[in-house]
Order: structure tokens, then sequence, then C-alpha cells
């Protein structure tokens, strides 16, 4: 999965498994993400505290496994998959 972050130049965007720690920073700088890409540790200041981004990550990956869980219960009674909306329009 993805997680996306706000910085001050747009936006971050990270594979969930990559992200190590997301800090907030004692002296009044803005949270930091840290993540793994290849063999080096990166860090980035996001906005929003600690907090915020790892409860907004749980809610979206919730989420997503409750999608998962609920094309899984269709799949098993012989149903369809619901189509994936995104951007507005359905896609199927």
């Amino acid at each position: 999965m993805l997680a996306t972050f706000t910085t001050k130049e747009g936006l971050l965007v990270i594979r969930s498994e990559d992200l190590r720690r997301i800090q907030d920073r004692a002296d009044g700088h803005p949270c930091i993400a840290a993540w793994i890409e290849g063999d080096e540790v990166l860090t980035m200041s996001i906005l929003g505290t600690a907090q915020e981004n790892l409860d907004r990550i749980v809610t979206a990956e919730a989420q997503q496994f409750a999608a998962y869980a609920e094309m899984q219960a269709r799949s098993q009674q012989g149903l369809p998959a619901l189509p994936i909306v995104r951007g507005g329009k359905v896609a199927r």
C-alpha cells in the first residue's frame, strides 16, 4: 500500500512497507517521515503531527482491508466484484 504525506513542496508518496518512522520534533520544526529507499534511509519534513499522520495511514489501510474482505466474501458467494470508483468515475 502507499502512504501519502503533504510537504511544503507538495506530496510525498512512500510504500507503507518502506516507512520506518513518523516523528514529531521537539525543536518546534515540522514532523519528519523516515523511509528506506534502496540501501539508504531518507527523511523529509511533513505537515501535521506524527499522530495525525499515523491515524490517517491506519484509517486508510483499514478501509483497504475492509474492501478486500468484502471482495473476498462476494467471491465466495459467487457474486461478481463491485466496480472500483476512481476519480468519481466507475472503472470496470
